[in-house]
């Protein structure tokens, strides 16, 4: 019996990885052109604020809720420029 080549051997693992690849990548592709799931909308949505409790308006004191992505920037921003400025941060 005689031994495979180092040529053949590679040729045969190309081949096999690149059947793979293109079987694999149909079915997905074929997959997700037949799916059924609407297409997610990436529009803005608007930024909605919380209602004040009547309370808390009456007194004067603003209810505490939580942080949100915008708040959080703007702090880290406000930080950074009092850090530069050589201030206390806020």
């Amino acid at each position: 019996m005689e031994e495979p080549r180092l040529r053949s051997s590679r040729l045969v693992l190309a081949g096999s990885l690149a059947a793979v690849l293109a079987v694999g990548g149909g079915g997905f592709l074929l997959g997700r052109s037949m799916s059924k799931r609407p297409a997610i909308d990436n529009a803005p949505v608007g930024m909605v604020t919380p209602a004040a409790s009547e309370a808390a308006s009456a007194v004067g004191v603003r209810p505490r809720r939580a942080l949100d992505r915008t708040d959080i920037l703007a702090l880290a921003t406000a930080s950074a420029d009092a850090a530069a400025a050589g201030r206390a941060p806020p």
